[in-house]
C-alpha cells in the first residue's frame, strides 16, 4: 500500500484473460481512498478474440463496483506486442497535467454559486443547508473544501454531484478529486 500512497497516478494492470477479481477492486478502492487517479490497463490484449465484449465486461464491472470512477480510462495494451503503450503513456501524462489544475477562488465560487442555486443541497430538519463557498486547497490530488451550515447532513450523492460537475467545468477528466465538507463558523459567536 505504500506504493499507492507514494504514487501520483495508479496504473492498475489487469490480465485480459482473467475476470476482474476482488484483489483488483481492493487495490482500486485503496487508490481512490488515498485520492489517487487511476488508469486501467487491460494487458495481454493481443490474446483476446472477442475484444468488444471483453472491454464492455470490464467497463460494466468497474462502473458497478467502483462507481467513483465514472470517467476512468480503460486502455487495451500488450506488453509483448508493444500495443497501446503510447496511448497509455499519453493518458497518464494528460491526467497528471489535469491533476495540477489550480482554479482561482473567484472562478470556483462563481461556478459553485450557480451550481448550488440550480440544485440546492437537501434541507436539514426544515432548515436550509447553506453552502457558503468552496476553496481549492491542494493539487495532486485536487482537494477542495466546501463550507456549509450542516456538513454531516450533506448526502454522499450530493457530493458526487458536485464532483462530477466540477470535473466537467474545470477539465479534471480522469482525475480523482477530493471534496471535504467543513462547518461554517458563526462570526458573531464571540462578540459581546
Amino acid at each position: 500500500m505504500l506504493a499507492i500512497r507514494m504514487s501520483d497516478i495508479v496504473i492498475l494492470v489487469l490480465d485480459s484473460k482473467e475476470k476482474l477479481n476482488k484483489q483488483d477492486l481492493i487495490l482500486a478502492k485503496r487508490a481512490i481512498d488515498y485520492g489517487k487517479s487511476i488508469v486501467i490497463s487491460l494487458n495481454k490484449w493481443d490474446l483476446i478474440k472477442d475484444k468488444i465484449n471483453l472491454k464492455r465486461y470490464f467497463s460494466e464491472k468497474i462502473k458497478i463496483s467502483l462507481s467513483q470512477l465514472n470517467d476512468v480510462k480503460i486502455l487495451p495494451t500488450s506488453c509483448f506486442k508493444i500495443y497501446g503503450i503510447d496511448k497509455l503513456l499519453e493518458d497518464i501524462i494528460n491526467i497528471y497535467d489535469n491533476s495540477h489544475n489550480r482554479i482561482s477562488t473567484s472562478d470556483l465560487n462563481k461556478w459553485f454559486k450557480f451550481l448550488s442555486e440550480k440544485h440546492p443541497a437537501p434541507m436539514v430538519k426544515g432548515k436550509k443547508n447553506s453552502l457558503k463557498y468552496i476553496s481549492q486547497v491542494e493539487v495532486l490530488p485536487p482537494r477542495f473544501i466546501i463550507f456549509c451550515s450542516y456538513p454531516k447532513d450533506i448526502p454522499s450523492s450530493y457530493v458526487k454531484y458536485i464532483k462530477n460537475n466540477l470535473k466537467k467545468a474545470f477539465n479534471f477528466k480522469g482525475v480523482n478529486i477530493v471534496i471535504n465538507l467543513k462547518k461554517t463558523l458563526n462570526p458573531f459567536i464571540n462578540q459581546k
